[in-house]
């Protein structure tokens, strides 16, 4: 006598899609008793087979709506939707009134979107049942969603491939940090089975793949099974994972009987090179419920097992825990992760990676059935799930997902209609793998002097990530020549950007990077005013050129004439008061001469400079002497035109800037006006006025005028 049966592993435990042909019965009656005892007993596709016989002997209605909760476990979808169209039109006294909810929820796993909106809508304006409602909402919540969200550009999915998928479908998939390296599960399942009373049922078996090139082509090529320290005899091997070190597997062992599941543990096995090692139950996180999807993570800044069981008293159907690890195999007891993350539906297959936590979960809002959510861990709480987006989600089934180490390749487990299956278009899971092009947003920050409202070169500006109201990495960088400066940024995170500077009140704001799921650039504008300044100083910035007007010298000449010393003084002063500033010290000639002996000229003549100030006990890799030469002449003196010894002596000068340490320097107004006997103006001898360093925006606007700006200066 033939055993009758189906043998489906459910989604949560990642089995194969194996089922078995039953014998006929001889009458009408027995065929009726034979697939309500079917049905009752989970097995959906011998029940579906004479369910449908023992509607044509009896026409009860209730048949019907067997039939397409059949199918709906079956995964197939559209058969489904047929069966609770039927019964709509033969439910004439309203017996059941979820049919119309089973109808477009099975339309909007067909991807038929518009069609169960407008199923959806009907319902929540009827009188049906408040759950009934409750659940329509949701769904058209998701089918909303679906219709509205927009495709990842970044992802590229494909399926593995006809060397890992069968028709009978896959069980958990998993792949390695190291990117080239799938775990999967898989009873290699290309027909219907018939069992019979002695007959041995299809195992599942952990398999691996690795990423192969084959000439120019790139794919995953099945490796075989594991060893027999891993596929033990008499269980179904899945639900696998490998440790962030590469050196842990951990996975589950399954007992599964027809009429149910019997038992579901999680077990751990060493990398021991070429295999892997003898396998150990893990304890602690084992008892008496299923225990599945493994996975290493860390929470509270301790090593964790999350996983998924059945554990009594959870907040729905499945949940996600986590237990503290002891040792290899040790973990303390199971503790749920909370309602944050866990639903009144399923939880299954979390996935750690970098603070985030991955897992699928019908509880929430979908794209179809199972989707992949992502929550974020700030030290204290748990974000709010966030549905993965089109792509990673579609209208069927969407789990088990994992990425490698660099968080742009992945793998997950899909009933995609595109995958193959044994039975109807969306029965079974196929592995499907995938590569994400990073994000890349870019800020650009532009800093405004605010009561001339100009574009402030030198600036630090800081960039803070933000966690829950407290400062994480910040990165600073200084404003450039236009008064802009720009930062990578990652997504949804929560950002402070500062600027601040001596001499100005800062100004601050506060932005994310939430929801962007494609390239960006965002620009923000921070305007800072000058705090009243001491009229006894001048504030110079970094960057900005300095003018040291009485650093002239002879025609031909690089020696320092004693009127210089002042400046050179002032200079070695403060380079003593900041002592983490180094300059460029700059020397300049006139426009005489050939310009290459020039240019030998003017390094010379700031190398003079330069030498004087170590002298007087400046480390020399502070100071950077740079000649120029004739290319920044300051007056109208220029190659060809004739000028007097004075003119042309205007631009033979020396000028620093500060190159890195201080943002800002101060000096005292009464040393720059030549007070006790320091550095004293010098006259342009052309224009016949006094040209004073009044400050360095003033010479910043005195070389730009030189250099060919078509405004002219007044003095």
């Amino acid at each position: 006598m033939a055993r009758i049966c189906i043998f489906v592993l459910s989604l949560l435990i990642s089995g194969p899609f194996v089922m078995a042909q039953p014998v006929n019965e001889s009458t009408p009656e027995a065929n009726r008793t034979a697939a309500l005892e079917l049905y009752e007993a989970g097995d959906y596709f011998n029940a579906l087979t004479k369910l449908e016989k023992a509607y044509e002997d009896f026409k009860v209605e209730d048949y019907i709506y067997k039939m397409g909760m059949c199918a709906f476990h079956l995964r197939d979808y559209r058969g489904a939707e047929r069966f609770f169209t039927r019964m709509m039109r033969r439910d004439k006294a309203g017996n059941y009134p979820d049919a119309q909810f089973w109808k477009a929820r099975m339309m909007k796993m067909s991807g038929k979107y518009e069609e169960a909106i407008g199923e959806f809508n009907d319902i929540l304006k009827s009188d049906s049942d408040p759950e009934i409602k409750r659940r329509a909402q949701l769904e058209l919540t998701g089918a909303n969603m679906a219709v509205e969200a927009p495709e990842l550009k970044r992802l590229t999915f494909t399926n593995a491939g006809k060397d890992l998928n069968t028709p009978g479908g896959e069980g958990s998939v998993f792949l390695a940090p190291d990117g080239q390296t799938l775990y999967y599960s898989s009873s290699s399942q290309n027909e219907v089975i018939t069992l019979k009373d002695d007959a041995v049922e299809p195992l599942s078996r952990a398999n691996r793949a690795n990423w192969t090139q084959n000439k120019d082509e790139w794919a995953w090529s099945a490796m075989g099974e594991l060893g027999e320290m891993v596929n033990r005899e008499d269980y179904h091997t899945g639900s696998i994972s490998i440790s962030p070190d590469g050196q842990r597997m951990y996975f589950t062992r399954v007992i599964f009987r027809p009429d149910s599941l019997r038992q579901s543990q999680i077990y751990m096995s060493n990398n021991q090179g070429s295999d892997w090692g003898p396998a150990y139950e893990v304890k602690g996180v084992n008892g008496d419920w299923m225990s599945y999807f493994p996975c290493i993570g860390e929470h509270f800044g301790k090593e964790v097992l999350f996983f998924t069981a059945d554990i009594p008293g959870g907040h729905g159907g499945k949940d996600i825990y986590y237990a503290n690890r002891i040792d290899d195999l040790t973990f303390s007891d199971p503790i749920n992760l909370g309602d944050v993350i866990n639903g009144p539906g399923d939880e299954v297959s979390p996935f750690y990676h970098q603070g985030r936590l991955y897992f699928s979960s019908d509880s929430y809002a979908s794209f179809g059935g199972m989707d992949i959510f992502r929550s974020d861990w700030d030290g204290s709480v748990w974000s709010e799930p966030a549905n993965m987006g089109k792509g990673f989600n579609s209208a069927t089934d969407d789990y088990n997902f994992s990425i490698d180490a660099t968080g742009r390749k992945g793998a997950l487990l899909s009933n995609r209609p595109e995958g193959k299956s044994l039975y109807a278009r969306t029965c079974c899971d196929d592995i499907y793998t995938f590569d994400l092009a990073p994000v890349t947003i870019e800020l650009i920050v532009t800093v405004l002097e605010g009561e001339q409202n100009r574009p402030l070169k030198g600036v630090p500006v800081q960039v803070i990530e933000m966690l829950r109201d407290k400062m994480g990495v910040t990165n600073t960088k200084v404003t450039e020549s236009k008064g802009t400066i720009s930062f990578s940024l990652e997504t949804d995170k929560a950002f402070q950007i500062i600027a601040a500077v001596q001499g100005f009140f800062p100004d601050t704001l506060e932005f994310n990077t939430t929801g962007f799921k494609d390239n960006a650039t965002i620009e923000k504008t921070l305007v800072i005013l000058p705090e009243p300044r001491d009229p006894e100083f001048e504030i110079y910035t970094i960057e900005e050129p300095i003018r040291l007007n009485s650093i002239y010298y002879d025609y031909d000449d690089d020696k320092i004439l004693p009127e210089a010393e002042p400046d050179l003084q002032l200079l070695t002063d403060l380079l003593n008061q900041y002592k983490d500033m180094v300059i460029e010290l700059s020397s300049h000639t006139d426009a005489r001469g050939n310009d290459d002996y020039n240019q030998q000229l003017s390094q010379r003549r700031a190398q003079s400079a330069k030498n004087w100030i170590v002298s007087k006990g400046i480390v020399a890799d502070r100071i950077q002497a740079v000649g120029y030469g004739e290319q920044q002449i300051l007056n109208h003196c220029a190659n060809g035109v004739d000028c007097n010894d004075d003119e042309h002596r205007f631009n033979r000068r020396t000028e620093f800037k500060i190159i890195s340490g201080p943002t800002t320097i101060q000096i005292e107004k009464k040393r720059l006006k030549g007070e006790q006997g320091s550095v004293a103006p010098q006259q342009n001898p052309r224009k016949k006025v006094v040209d004073p360093v009044n400050s360095a925006r003033s010479q910043v606007a005195a070389i730009k005028d030189a250099a060919g700006d078509k405004k002219k200066r007044s003095h």
